[in-house]
């Protein structure tokens, strides 16, 4: 089989220089002009091209990029760095790139050399420097390099950083003490399921999960009663995954399996993620959470903090069949969309908080912060909800954008905030037809890079059966730790 990289290669290293200079001006031009168009499959075959060429120059052409924000190229770019190896190259990388005046450089940087380890720069050093950096985005990043490097010898600093005034700093900090000092992090791990923001008590209890201590189960159990929200969900199911049993909310059962519970009874709980038995349940609970909380489309949840996310193109015109029990009432898909909506708002009760986004060819938040859920503003949601009509095309990279740029607003403020949430509701008949970001892998990997911090859990309901926007639903609720549900597009 003809190796055409190694072609090319040798056929570049044969050319001429000025030749050589052209295919690598021609190389970078095809990164750096294409983005007025979008980031397109085409445009990352040309960032991947620019592995070809270790030279400094395309050093400089990906931190423009990085600077231009273009998130879902982000991993092709980092991959692209972690492949050079030549003095210049990485020299301009330690040089430019480590000391970049755009935050978001620095931090990329810094995870480009954290994942590639490359032998020609000392990227330790680099990412021990970095937890001093000014910027919170590069402080988290170097806690998790050293963490998944197991580079203990900033552990004082890392354990001083579970008190850093940013929430992006001190969520990343869990993970890099149960990796670089399991035992002895017991209990800086336990005082972090207190802290005041729910992603750094999730990755508190997370790391706790992956400790696999006994000592490490009960504290996790203790904390179930404190979280009334969506975090419930996650202990319960983390203490399910360890156990193998499911008492769900009667802590009293936990405890009393705790005590009793043999030396390897963590082993039960292997076998259950293996498949080879199943959780034992408490049919004696009284207050299974299956049933509680908020439902939409058939999807629990108790989340009390969410953002509704709701399809407004042209194709949510589409008829239905009649309902049989309002068979002279027109359906459309729109018309199920907002009755569903319109029941979800008149269940919420004192203490939830929500926001809309409809999203057609753009995407705008009806109120630009969770509103709480009381008499006046479901009064007010509902007339919101009324004046929708459908129209335009399916950009589901502006709706995603515009939830996790919200998102992003709370995770950044030093005291809780009104834009905070942790769970969205998406609702699309189509597959991604219109914005920056069109195509599904793309635009899935844009999803994850930006909810690696935000941890926002994800649930997605189609309404019209296309196999493409079937499977870019499934994978978009798989990668947000939600569920899929969909619905039959004529009934």
């Amino acid at each position: 089989m003809v190796n055409r990289p190694l072609l090319l290669l040798l056929a570049l290293l044969a050319a001429p220089p000025a030749a050589a200079h052209d295919a690598l001006r021609t190389a970078l031009d095809a990164v750096s002009h294409g983005w007025r168009d979008g980031i397109t499959p085409e445009r990352r075959a040309a960032l991947e091209n620019l592995a070809r060429f270790d030279d400094a120059r395309c050093v400089d052409g990906i931190l423009d990029l990085f600077e231009r924000d273009e998130v879902a190229l982000f991993p092709s770019a980092r991959r692209v760095l972690g492949a050079y190896a030549g003095k210049e190259t990485l020299a301009r990388l330690a040089d430019h790139g480590l000391k970049h005046r755009d935050p978001v450089a620095r931090e990329q940087v810094l995870l480009a050399l954290g994942e590639a380890r490359p032998a020609g720069l000392d990227w330790r050093a680099a990412a021990r420097a970095g937890l001093d950096d000014p910027d919170p985005r590069v402080r988290a990043a170097a806690v998790r390099v050293l963490g998944r490097a197991r580079d203990d010898v900033r552990l004082d600093r890392i354990l001083a950083l579970a008190l850093d005034p940013t929430e992006r700093v001190r969520l990343e900090v869990p993970d890099a003490l149960a990796r670089l000092a399991p035992g002895r992090s017991l209990g800086a791990l336990k005082g972090l399921l207190s802290d005041p923001r729910w992603r750094v008590r999730l990755a508190a209890a997370r790391a706790l999960t992956d400790m696999r201590d006994p000592e490490a189960v009960l504290p996790l159990v203790d904390r179930l009663p404190l979280e009334p929200g969506r975090l419930r969900e996650d202990l319960l199911d983390m203490l399910s995954r360890l156990t193998g049993h499911d008492f769900e909310l009667d802590i009293e059962a936990w405890k009393k399996f705790l005590a009793q519970a043999p030396p390897g009874f963590l082993k039960e709980g292997d076998q259950v993620a293996l498949g080879q038995r199943t959780a034992s349940a408490n049919a004696s609970s009284s207050l299974p959470y299956r049933s509680m909380g908020t439902r939409y489309h058939t999807i629990p949840s108790l989340s009390r903090r969410f953002l509704l996310i709701t399809d407004l193109s042209g194709s949510m015109d589409t008829m239905l069949p009649p309902d049989p029990a309002q068979p002279a009432v027109p359906r459309t898909r729109l018309s199920v969309a907002r009755a569903e909506l319109l029941r979800l708002v008149d269940t919420l009760t004192q203490g939830d908080a929500f926001d809309l986004l409809p999203f057609e060819d753009e995407a705008k938040l009806w109120r630009e912060k969770l509103t709480p859920a009381a008499d006046t503003m479901r009064k007010a949601a509902h007339d919101e909800i009324a004046t929708w009509t459908p129209g335009g095309g399916t950009n589901v990279y502006a709706a995603l954008k515009t939830a996790f740029d919200l998102a992003e607003r709370a995770l950044d403020t030093p005291q809780p905030s009104d834009t905070d949430f942790d769970t969205i509701f998406i609702l699309t008949d189509g597959a991604p037809s219109a914005g920056a970001v069109r195509d599904a892998d793309l635009l899935l990997q844009y999803a994850i890079e930006r909810n690696q911090a935000l941890q926002l859990r994800i649930h997605c309901v189609s309404l019209a059966g296309e196999a493409d926007g079937e499977s870019f639903l499934k994978r978009l609720a798989e990668i947000g730790g939600g569920r899929y549900v969909e619905l039959a597009p004529d009934s």
